[in-house]
């Protein structure tokens, strides 16, 4: 089930399973039967502690008064045609590549694809990896921008996991992940957010 979020009532189980949504349109009440204890278990399934991942530094901004924050002026377009890629076999390199070409000859601006990360036992072959889906994706992309997440080199780390926004140039940002988590133990974790 899908979390719409605002302007709906639901009760959401630990686990995310929407157990009783209420209608956008209609005043009514929703009820369910929850298990508080599945709550107790504070971990993601990869067995990452989502407490000790916490970077509150991170995000004083959220708890700043709004009105005393400069923040970045928008531009670009304000309409945008998305489209979103899933592939048949996960992280099939040649796939998202044509998957890509048509979604962008079909007329999409930004291109979601699933992470193309793949093996991390082999630091060094991941980045290769990572670079190898950047100039990839930039010679299947045309005039759209593509979005999804490779490793990339860090100084001081075997890798660092991000997500990247690529267009037919290549690399135009990346974000890292700046929550630690046990998949990606050993890469480097973001210090900030930046927008592109």
């Amino acid at each position: 089930e899908f979390l719409c979020g605002a302007g709906e009532s639901q009760v959401v189980a630990p686990d995310g399973t929407v157990l009783a949504r209420a209608s956008r349109d209609v005043a009514e009440y929703i009820f369910a039967d929850i298990e508080v204890a599945r709550a107790d278990d504070k971990r993601r399934p990869d067995g990452t502690d989502i407490f000790t991942s916490r970077r509150p530094e991170l995000y004083r901004a959220i708890v700043a008064d709004p009105s005393a924050q400069v923040l970045p002026a928008m531009t670009g377009a304000a309409e945008l045609a998305v489209a979103v890629v899933q592939l048949a076999s996960i992280g099939d390199l040649d796939e998202a590549c044509a998957r890509v070409a048509e979604a962008a000859a079909a007329g999409a601006q930004l291109i979601s694809l699933p992470p193309l990360v793949g093996a991390i036992s082999d630091p060094g072959a991941a980045i290769a990896r990572g670079r190898d889906i950047i100039a990839r994706l930039a010679t299947s992309c045309g005039a759209a921008r593509v979005a999804t997440t490779v490793l990339l080199p860090a100084e001081g780390f075997p890798y660092q996991h991000c997500a990247v926004l690529i267009d037919r140039a290549g690399l135009v940002h990346q974000q890292a992940q700046v929550h630690p988590s046990r998949r990606f133990a050993a890469s480097a974790p973001g210090e900030g957010f930046a927008a592109a």
